[in-house]
This record gives structure tokens, C-alpha cells and sequence, in this order.
């Protein structure tokens, strides 16, 4: 019986270990191929999914800056999608070589910042989009800090200078002197970096104006304005006319 077990401890000596794991090389290579196939998967996923979810943060950043309604971020984020925009925009812009054109507005928080918001209009086939870029927080107001941020916003996401020179064409903003004007505004010196650029007064803009001028000269839409604003103060700053104004209104419901 011992002789048994010798010669057993003796063969299992020259036969070759069986991993329980992995019983051939060919099933580990295969084993490690598949893990490394689902790991890339799962990290061009992460990825994805991450910066989408940077988007809808920018989005809920540029609400609470202006000061909106939480309730404005899922109808924003809905705009978004209705005018094409998805996490790979502002790459196709790049790598399709589209022209673009960036359009500008500044804001001013309730705690004095003054932001710029940049948005980018470009096509997609014969469509026409407008999308949020981005929001930036200006240290002065001046135009050549603001012509700094809207380039450098630009670079940061992966519009090159000689891209820019070739596709930038317009720019759009409001009548302000800081932008627009002929000598050293914010137009003027993107014109010096890119003669093409075709600069725009926004008709928004100018239909405000338009509205504004003639309202000054009709004595009757003062009175009107003046009444409306005293009545939005009374209820605005008293806590108990606003609650006795809401018992009125649901009353009325």
C-alpha cells in the first residue's frame, strides 16, 4: 500500500499543475481580453455619461447666476435637445468645419458679478441651431476682458486660432459702446484678429430700443408703467399684503 502511494505522489510529480482557475493559457488570454473589452466599454461609457451630466451642471450654474427658477432647468435642458445640442457639438463644429457665429450678452448677479453668456449658431445640414455654450464671470468690464474670455472660452474648447480664422464669421451682441464701438470695442478687436467677421446688433436689441424710445415720448404708457410698478412694490415688499393677496386668489380658484 505504501508502494501505492509513492508511485500516485511520483506520477503527480511529473504531470504537469492544473490551474482550477484557468486550465489552459488560451482560456486566461481569453478571460483577460474580455475583462479589458468590458472595462474600455465601461469607461468610454463613464465618460459619456459624465460629460453630459457636466452640461446639465452648467445649466442649473447659469440658472442660479441669473438668478431664475429652479423650475426654468428641465425646460432649458429640453431646448437644449430640441435644438440638436448633445455632448458631441461643439467636437462635430470642429472636426465637420463649420461655420459658426458667437453670440454674446452680459448679466449682472443680485451680488454685483457681472457674467457674459456665450452662445454658438451653426448648422447641421440645412437646420439652422442655437445653443448654450457657456458662462463666464468677467473681473472688469472692459472690452478687451471681454474679448479675452470669449477667446479664450473658445480655445478651451478645442476651437484653434486657425480654425477660428476660418470659420468664425459673425459676431452678435448688443448696441453698447463696449461692444460695438468702432475704435476699441469688443467687435473691433475681434475684426483686427479676424478680418472676415461680419459684426451683428443683435434685433433683439434693437427692437427694445425701438420700444423703449417710443414709450418715453407717450405720456399715457408712463402713467401706466408707473402705476404697475407702484402696485408690485405694495404687495412685493409686505409680507402680509402678499399673503392676503394669495387668500384673494385662491378664493377666486
Amino acid at each position: 500500500m505504501l508502494n501505492d502511494y509513492q508511485n500516485v505522489c511520483k506520477d503527480s510529480s511529473t504531470s504537469p499543475p492544473i490551474n482550477p482557475i484557468f486550465p489552459n493559457t488560451s482560456h486566461f488570454v481569453e478571460e483577460v481580453e474580455l475583462n479589458f473589452q468590458i472595462e474600455h466599454n465601461t469607461t468610454s461609457k463613464s465618460k459619456k455619461e459624465n460629460f453630459t451630466t457636466e452640461r446639465v451642471f452648467r445649466t442649473a450654474h447659469c440658472i442660479a447666476k441669473n438668478q431664475r427658477p429652479f423650475s426654468d432647468h428641465p425646460k432649458l435642458i429640453d431646448l437644449q435637445i430640441y435644438n440638436g445640442l448633445n455632448m458631441d457639438e461643439s467636437y462635430k463644429i470642429i472636426h465637420q468645419q463649420r461655420k459658426l457665429r458667437v453670440i454674446v450678452d452680459e448679466s449682472t448677479t443680485l451680488s454685483k458679478k457681472t457674467m457674459l453668456v456665450i452662445c454658438l449658431r451653426t448648422t447641421i445640414g440645412e437646420e439652422l441651431i442655437t445653443f448654450f455654450l457657456d458662462m463666464v464671470e468677467l473681473s472688469a468690464i472692459s472690452a478687451e476682458e471681454i474679448k479675452n474670455a470669449i477667446i479664450t472660452n473658445l480655445f478651451y474648447y478645442g476651437m484653434t486660432d486657425d480654425f477660428l480664422k476660418k470659420n468664425l464669421i459673425a459676431f452678435v451682441s448688443d448696441g453698447a459702446s463696449t461692444m460695438l464701438g468702432k475704435k476699441a470695442g469688443v467687435s473691433t478687436k475681434l475684426q483686427s484678429m479676424y478680418p472676415n467677421l461680419i459684426v451683428w446688433h443683435c434685433l433683439n436689441h434693437r427692437l427694445e430700443l425701438a420700444v423703449y424710445g417710443t414709450l418715453k415720448e407717450i405720456n399715457g404708457t408712463n402713467n401706466f408703467q408707473s402705476f404697475i410698478e407702484n402696485l408690485y412694490a405694495l404687495y412685493h415688499n409686505s409680507p402680509k399684503n402678499m399673503n392676503e393677496l394669495k387668500e384673494c386668489a385662491s378664493s377666486l380658484e
